[in-house]
């Protein structure tokens, strides 16, 4: 459920490393249904992120300390999760 509860927030920090739960992987492999990891992190992040002040087009500070992250982020920026 989005919230606006954020929307002022200027300073952000995403301190997770996402990875989908390998229960829910097992059940979608079962099923023959393709997931990955790297599209289940960057979507949190995007997500996470689009609740703060950059959803009114507001600059905001984002500290993500996950190289992997960032480097997930990088690549959303880039289009490489477009589909």
């Amino acid at each position: 459920k989005a919230t606006n509860d954020f929307i002022d927030v200027h300073h952000v920090a995403f301190l997770l490393d996402v990875y989908q739960n390998p229960v829910i992987q097992q059940v979608c492999h079962n099923r023959e249904v393709e997931t990955s990891n790297d599209h289940h992190a960057v979507s949190t992040l995007i997500q996470f992120v689009f609740r703060s002040a950059v959803r009114n087009g507001e600059p905001i500070k984002l500290y993500l300390p996950s190289l992997r992250m960032r480097e997930l982020l990088e690549r959303w920026k880039q289009g490489e999760f477009d589909e």
